[in-house]
């Protein structure tokens, strides 16, 4: 018979069963929002050429963006990123992080963002170019003028392109060991709710019905026991009742 406590035990594991479940949705809804980025994580860097760079359009939606690209000639640009330390609006250190050349890539050039030194061979992901950047770059009338020559976007290959998808995996595993730790007894629990412990334990004293109807009767006074249940209570509201005795001459159990 479905008892006032197997209901309850059943609504604490359909309620962690929905949890799980939406946390599990949230994952692969991620995971499909960056299906760009996972395939280029898993395939790339592709070879890229002059030609294939001609063809490209917005770098921010091409289905390759994490590129490997081989130039004939590396140029300097004289532009650097530096990182500056303050104390109380005072300057106290500068650092570079990064240096920008330009790679000759058939006629035209490609900004290459570094932490080393100029190659010929750079990696890394293909990426529009900033307003900041591109002031700077083309400030002078020389490289204005030179505008037309230079690829409308950049590499950057000073940052770790998989870095992200490392961490990803990582979330992801310990979200499938959590998967398996927690929602998979949930599941179970939610088929059978008379595994849950503290249905167990009730059915120990007697009569599993009688024993439901003395404890709903001691959570709900002034209610008849077999009453409609209040779907929206919950087990640690019953579990708070415990330790429950057997009372005695009777096989039914109410709170202390």
């Amino acid at each position: 018979m479905d008892t006032w406590i197997l209901q309850m035990c059943r609504a604490k594991y359909r309620n962690q069963v929905i949890a799980w479940g939406l946390t599990a949705a949230l994952g692969v809804a991620i995971a499909f929002v960056n299906t760009r980025y996972i395939a280029n994580f898993l395939r790339g860097p592709f070879d890229v050429g002059a030609a294939e760079l001609a063809q490209l359009g917005d770098v921010t939606t091409a289905p390759h963006y994490f590129v490997k690209v081989a130039g004939t000639k590396a140029l300097a640009t004289g532009l650097q990123e530096v990182s500056v330390e303050t104390e109380s609006g005072v300057e106290k250190s500068r650092t570079v992080t990064a240096n920008y050349y330009a790679l000759e890539v058939g006629n035209r050039l490609l900004v290459v963002k570094s932490t080393g030194g100029t190659m010929r061979v750079a990696a890394g992901a293909l990426a529009a170019m900033s307003p900041d950047l591109e002031s700077n770059l083309f400030a002078s009338p020389e490289m204005q003028s030179a505008r037309s020559h230079f690829y409308p976007f950049y590499l950057d290959a000073a940052s770790s392109f998989r870095a992200g998808g490392y961490w990803g995996i990582g979330i992801g595993i310990a979200l499938l060991s959590l998967l398996g730790w927690k929602a998979r007894p949930a599941w179970h629990g939610l088929q059978d709710a008379s595994s849950h412990p503290l249905a167990a334990r009730v059915g120990k004293w007697g009569s599993a019905v009688d024993t439901s109807a003395a404890i709903e009767r001691e959570w709900r006074p002034g209610q008849p026991a077999h009453g409609q249940m209040d779907h929206h209570a919950t087990l640690s509201r019953a579990v708070g009742a415990v330790p429950l005795q057997r009372t005695a001459g009777r096989g039914s159990a109410v709170g202390v």
